[in-house]
């Protein structure tokens, strides 16, 4: 295991690290915080790099107790473009985690051609090369105890956008993981917006998406779960496509791309204990644009809510204060705000618009330590 403990540093201009190697590696910053700092960019096989590092093999790298304060972070590229303040992009057959991390600044990218743009707070996009052990498979991404503030700006003037508040794409191949966001806080402004004139993008994947928490996750054919829980955003979050496209906003997750080959295991959470304060807006010129204060869209009916809440302000044509698809499985979630919408889009029945009339009768769970709603109320505390 490779370890680096990272000082204060100031005003220095940082080009990516690339990082190559059978290697597990942690990187702990026992509570440093770099501040002041100008991000560079790297180029590789035609696409633009920038983050602090760019992962293109290891066996799996953790962050753990550092706090990022970037003065500047926006390039523009006229191919492909990924950006995060960690991580621009991590390839790796095992985890990428962050623990008890934080970003303070703008991370902005700009795709100048046409070719895809993705901007994570944290990291870009991440994609699992493969696995070696069981271990590794069990989980792909961790975000534990984290919190995002400023912007993240994702823009293709010609092809598609991913915007996530930690991480702004994670792909999956045809294996079994899980990625899990948890105990974390975005407060940053989340914009993707863009052009998409092609039929599927780099990873197969449509649309303009913008999340709090993630932009967008898919998989390719696998049992592939992301889990977002005990989560709260603050920041607004916004897609915006041009021309024939689909924008997806979502106040936790702006789209999820799945096969619904977990759909037996709906009774675990999906997206659990969150709260969405932000403002979410989708907007397309001649498609669909859809806007939840949890998961914009999903591309099938696998998605489980429990104990979740929204009183964010809705735009789009297709709004929900839950999920902007029609099917998904609710519990006990709720939303303050009486603007007719729905919690799930265009289900009258399944409505809870105030704290005190949510939906108790689907898979309710008993545990209710550290939920969000406790007797009728909120319950800020964690």
């Amino acid at each position: 295991v490779q370890t680096c403990a990272l000082p204060i540093l100031k005003r220095l201009l940082f080009n990516p690290q690339i990082l190559n190697s059978n290697r597990f590696i942690n990187i702990d910053g026992h509570g440093h915080r770099i501040f002041n700092y100008v991000q560079g960019s790297v180029d590789d096989n035609g696409c633009r790099y920038a983050g602090l590092f760019f992962v293109k093999n290891v066996r799996g790298i953790t962050f753990e107790c550092l706090s990022l304060y970037p003065e500047k972070f926006n390039l523009s590229h006229d191919n492909n473009i990924c950006a995060g303040a960690f991580v621009a992009a991590c390839h790796c057959s095992g985890r990428l985690v962050f623990k008890d991390c934080r970003v303070s600044g703008e991370v902005s990218v700009k795709c100048t051609g046409n070719d895809q743009a993705y901007a994570g707070g944290f990291a870009g996009m991440t994609e699992v090369t493969g696995v070696e052990n069981a271990f590794q498979a069990q989980r792909n991404v961790l975000v534990d105890n984290c919190m995002m503030e400023g912007s993240v700006t994702a823009y293709s003037e010609d092809d598609m956008a991913y915007a996530g508040g930690f991480i702004g794409f994670i792909n999956a191949p045809e294996l079994d993981f899980e990625s899990l966001v948890t105990r974390s806080r975005n407060r940053a402004a989340i914009l993707a917006e863009g052009d998409d004139d092609s039929v599927t993008g780099f990873f197969g994947m449509d649309g303009i998406a913008a999340g709090g928490m993630v932009g967008c996750d898919r998989d390719n054919g696998g049992n592939v779960v992301l889990k977002v829980n005990s989560c709260v955003n603050d920041g607004s979050v916004t897609a915006r496509a041009m021309d024939d496209d689909n924008a997806f906003a979502g106040g936790m997750i702006g789209c999820h791309d799945s096969d619904g080959s977990h759909k037996e295991e709906r009774v675990v959470p999906y997206v659990s204990n969150c709260l969405n304060r932000g403002s979410i807006s989708a907007d397309s010129d001649d498609s669909d644009d859809n806007a939840a204060g949890m998961v914009g869209y999903c591309y099938n009916d696998d998605t489980t809510f429990r104990n979740c809440v929204d009183s964010g302000e809705l735009s789009g044509r297709t709004c929900a204060h839950i999920s902007g698809s029609s099917g998904a499985y609710l519990a006990q979630c709720y939303w303050t705000k009486d603007d007719g919408y729905y919690g799930i889009y265009n289900i009258e029945d399944m409505s809870g618009r105030k704290p005190d009339l949510g939906i108790g009768d689907l898979h309710p769970g008993s545990d209710e330590s550290g939920w969000l709603i406790r007797d009728g109320r909120l319950d800020l505390d964690f």
